[in-house]
C-alpha cells in the first residue's frame, strides 16, 4: 500500500506530499504538518450503473457529459474520478463513465496539460 499526506493550507489550497511506502512514516509527517494520511488505491472494478468506476487496473477513463465523450487520466489521490477534477458522484454537473477499449487515447486537454506540467518533477524532489 502507498500513502500520501494532505495538508489543507486554506479552503482553496492544499499540499500533497508523498508517496510513502509505510503508514508510520506518513502518519509522522501528517502529525508534524497538521495533515491527514490517505491511501493511494487503484480504482476497483464496478458497474457504472452503481456510480462506481469500471476502470480496474486501467490508467484511463472515458466520461460522457452532455453527449460528448472524452478520455481522461484516472485520478488517484482525490475524491475526483479524473486528474483534471471531474467527478462521477451523480450530481447534475458530473458525467457518466463509458467503457473504453484497448488502445484508447487521452482526449482531454486539461489532463494532458497537467501531465505535461508534472512529468518533469523527479521523485527525489519530494520530501
Amino acid at each position: 500500500m502507498t500513502y500520501i499526506v494532505i495538508v489543507q493550507r486554506t479552503p482553496l489550497q492544499r499540499d500533497v506530499y508523498g508517496p510513502y511506502r509505510s503508514f508510520k512514516a506518513a502518519d509522522g509527517d501528517a502529525k508534524a504538518w497538521g495533515g491527514t494520511v490517505e491511501p493511494v488505491m487503484k480504482p476497483a472494478a464496478h458497474d457504472s450503473s452503481e456510480g462506481k468506476l469500471m476502470t480496474a487496473n486501467n490508467q484511463l477513463i472515458a466520461i460522457e457529459i452532455e453527449g460528448q465523450v472524452d478520455v481522461h487520466i484516472v485520478g488517484g489521490a482525490s475524491d475526483y474520478a479524473t486528474v483534471c477534477g471531474l467527478a462521477l458522484d451523480g450530481d447534475q454537473n458530473s458525467g457518466v463513465e463509458v467503457p473504453t477499449t484497448r488502445g484508447t487515447k487521452i482526449t482531454c486537454s486539461s489532463c494532458r496539460n497537467i501531465w505535461t506540467a508534472c512529468r518533469g518533477v523527479q521523485l527525489r524532489q519530494f520530501a
